[in-house]
């Protein structure tokens, strides 16, 4: 792979008044052949599997009327592969394991979310739904 490169001047540390330069990487391969045609479908369809994959999944949080995460439903595609679902606080460690296994249904509503819930001081956290090849994140509040 060879990377096209545009400096001008040496490296030094920028004056105050200093506005950026956008510097432009292109990227090739040695031989500079274009993908094939058959290589190009294959990349196209791992898109779009991917793309479905992340819109016929859903995760929701749903709330009591004073404000409480009391419920977590998860919709799959794919009833029959495994599933994680994990909570996270906004620094990025994780709180609670709520969900290991394969689902069995499409729509699954978590039992043990309100009492993973209950353990959790006053804040913001995210539950994060994964699965065989995707990830889904949901914000949650938890104020009492």
């Amino acid at each position: 792979m060879t990377i096209a490169q545009n400096f001008d001047k040496p490296y030094l540390a920028p004056a105050k008044d200093y506005t950026p330069q956008i510097y432009k990487y292109i990227f090739t391969t040695p031989t500079d052949n274009v993908l094939s045609k058959q290589e190009s479908q294959e990349t196209k369809k791992k898109v779009q599997s991917v793309l479905s994959d992340s819109t016929e999944n859903t995760i929701e949080v749903n709330y009591s009327p004073i404000g409480e995460p009391i419920e977590l439903v998860v919709t799959v595609k794919e009833k029959d592969k495994k599933i994680n679902i994990t909570i996270y606080n906004l620094i990025g460690n994780k709180v609670s394991d709520v969900f290991n296994a394969v689902p069995g249904a499409n729509r699954i509503e978590i039992d043990n979310f309100k009492k993973e819930v209950e353990k959790l001081s006053n804040g913001v956290y995210i539950c994060v739904l994964q699965g065989h090849n995707y990830r889904l994140m949901k914000k949650f509040t938890v104020s009492r």
